[in-house]
């Protein structure tokens, strides 16, 4: 009897937790879409990211990476700019949709770490208490490492 309660505590304990990355998932996939939402111009028109590019890349004070990545990213800004809005809202889709979860997550870290290192935001204290600093990068790891097979999902 011991061996079997064992087992349904460590079973419900694994559908609270695979229930608990389902709401982390819908809650990062809705961010994803907010965040997107303002960048519905960027379709028609780089320029807003090729000036916050130019303002990172002279920032005197910025770390000297971040600097120099903005510079980098500059010339391929008109069409990063699609690509940020495109990979905000298909990433926010899919996570929603439980569709490709590990992966998106994954890809989504990356989109979020590349923006705060071009922003210098990622060697900076506010990258701790920004709301998509670091709580957002480790919630998406989260997804990213263990959310295989969730409940309500479309596909791995």
């Amino acid at each position: 009897m011991g061996n079997r309660s064992a087992a349904l505590t460590r079973s419900g304990s694994s559908a609270s937790i695979a229930w608990g990355l389902v709401a982390l998932r819908v809650a990062l996939g809705v961010f994803l879409i907010m965040k997107s939402t303002t960048k519905f111009g960027w379709l028609m028109d780089g320029a807003p990211l090729i000036a916050r590019l130019a303002a990172w890349a002279a920032e005197p004070d910025a770390f000297w990476l971040s600097g120099w990545y903005a510079q980098m990213l500059l010339p391929g800004a008109p069409v990063f700019a699609r690509l940020v809005l495109f990979g905000e809202l298909a990433g926010g889709l899919a996570l929603l949709g439980g569709f490709w979860t590990r992966q998106v997550a994954l890809l989504a870290t990356l989109m979020i770490l590349n923006f705060h290192l071009a922003s210098g935001g990622l060697v900076a204290m506010d990258f701790l208490s920004d709301a998509s600093g670091l709580v957002v990068v480790v919630a998406l790891l989260a997804l990213a490492f263990d959310g295989r097979k969730l409940p309500l999902s479309i596909a791995g």
